[in-house]
């Protein structure tokens, strides 16, 4: 499962079953392609997708705000390669 599926579903589905018994989700990997498709024969009411994709026509809102880290070891070549960009 892709990582927006794999970590962040999890979050959302328990509490939205809790709250909203009669509601009926499903888990598709689409590609952004797909989706618009999707969307627009209204066979998709929503998706979570990590990068916007969409330009007009609808909602879309951030939910959260993160930031993806590099680490390299001090022992592999690409450190000193990079160590002064790393600062």
């Amino acid at each position: 499962m892709a990582f927006t599926g794999a970590y962040l579903l999890p979050l959302f589905v328990a509490s939205l079953a809790k709250k909203y018994p009669e509601l009926q989700v499903e888990i598709p990997e689409l590609t952004s392609k797909e989706m618009v498709m999707h969307f627009e024969d209204v066979s998709l009411d929503g998706a979570i997708t990590m990068a916007p994709f969409i330009k007009e026509g609808y909602y879309e809102e951030d939910l959260f705000k993160e930031s993806f880290v590099l680490y390299i070891s001090p022992k592999h070549p690409l450190f000193k390669k990079n160590s002064s960009a790393m600062g």
